[in-house]
């Protein structure tokens, strides 16, 4: 029996949860589902890109939402991460609708205080289980003392998007390693470079040089900036490394065709997703140990943990892993993309996602 599924995500920015949301949506796709969400952001954009029918969030957001579980009654709700989940407890009491009701927890939690408060405290007494994108967030709220069941679904990836593809891979005359992601501080660019400047400095003068490409879109600074720090650490721009600051058309063959992935974040990182794209176009990963990157280890072969608040450190393991990477061919890529999707691929979270909602 086809069952209504309600999602409500009120967050307007933060572009891994909407990933969570566009996946979940996806492994439901055979049931009824309704979304709630922003309209005029890149959520919004997002949704539309998938072809996902959204209400727009409009006035009060609790008034709206119990207006849409008094007219559709849904079998489950999933909220993700916004103040809707304190108006559904209320709501839930409100109706007396018995839906099951299911909040992701995309991001840790920093104040024990807040956990504690009487208004959370009873919001999460409702929540019939937490979805938790990984393991980080799982012991985070275990020690911030949160009760409810648990239960650990790692983002599945888009396959048809992300993939191995052996007739598109080329292998590069030099190690390439590749940061791809917005422009923001968070995500570690500055610390990045400081550590290949000294990986550039100590490289063997019998092997040619390693090179960095920075792909992104600017937040918090530009590529000028950016520039402007390589130039201080003597690197030399189209020698040394690469800046591009616009949309890239492919990019999945950018993925298999880089020799490291390098997610070289300083915090955030609680679902990890750019990591997971890597491994599944093949490449593997050097990732900080910022949140859940160091989770995507998990399968040998995979990469390894470069702690970018160490340069030297972290320009000792890129090398190392860069040199392993070096004689890569496509029986191993392969094999590597497809133990990535046994982890991190939309298969395998359809199955947690369908026995954790429907029982099946």
């Amino acid at each position: 029996m086809t069952k209504t599924i309600l999602h409500i995500n009120s967050i307007r920015w933060n572009s891994a949860i909407t990933e969570y949301l566009v996946s979940t949506h996806k492994c439901l796709e055979d049931q009824k589902q309704i979304v709630i969400a922003p309209d005029s952001c890149a959520q919004a954009k997002r949704l539309r890109s998938e072809g996902i029918e959204f209400v727009p969030t409009s006035g009060s957001l609790f008034f709206q939402i119990l207006a849409m579980i008094r007219k559709h009654r849904p079998d489950f709700v999933i909220t993700y991460n916004g103040p809707e989940t304190s108006n559904l407890t209320i709501i839930k009491k409100i109706t007396n609708i018995p839906f099951r009701f299911y909040r992701f927890r995309g991001q840790a939690v920093f104040n024990p205080s807040w956990i504690k408060s009487k208004m959370v405290s009873l919001s999460y007494k409702s929540i019939d289980a937490l979805i938790c994108p990984s393991k980080y967030i799982v012991n985070n709220c275990e020690k911030n003392g949160i009760k409810n069941k648990k239960e650990l679904i790692y983002l599945g990836c888009n396959q048809e998007k992300y993939y191995f593809d052996p007739t598109a891979y080329t292998q590069n005359k030099r190690l390439v390693l590749t940061i791809l992601g917005r422009f923001s501080k968070v995500k570690g660019h500055f610390e990045a470079l400081k550590a290949f400047a000294l990986l550039v400095q100590n490289w063997p003068q019998t092997r040619p040089k390693p090179f960095l490409q920075i792909v992104g879109m600017p937040t918090d600074f530009d590529r000028n900036e950016l520039e402007s720090a390589a130039t201080k650490l003597d690197l030399k721009q189209d020698e040394d490394f690469k800046i591009i600051d616009s949309q890239i058309e492919n990019v999945q063959e950018l993925m298999q065709n880089t020799t490291v992935g390098w997610i070289s974040s300083v915090g955030s990182e609680f679902i990890a997703r750019v990591a997971y794209e890597f491994l599944l176009c093949g490449t593997p990963v050097a990732v900080s140990q910022a949140g859940s990157l160091p989770e995507t280890l998990v399968f040998q072969d995979a990469g390894a943990v470069c702690d970018i608040h160490h340069p030297q450190q972290a320009a000792s393991v890129l090398a190392k892993l860069l040199i392993h990477s070096e004689s890569e061919n496509l029986n191993k890529k392969n094999a590597r993309a497809m133990a990535a999707i046994e982890h991190f691929g939309i298969s395998d979270m359809k199955k947690r996602i369908r026995a954790l909602i429907l029982q099946k």
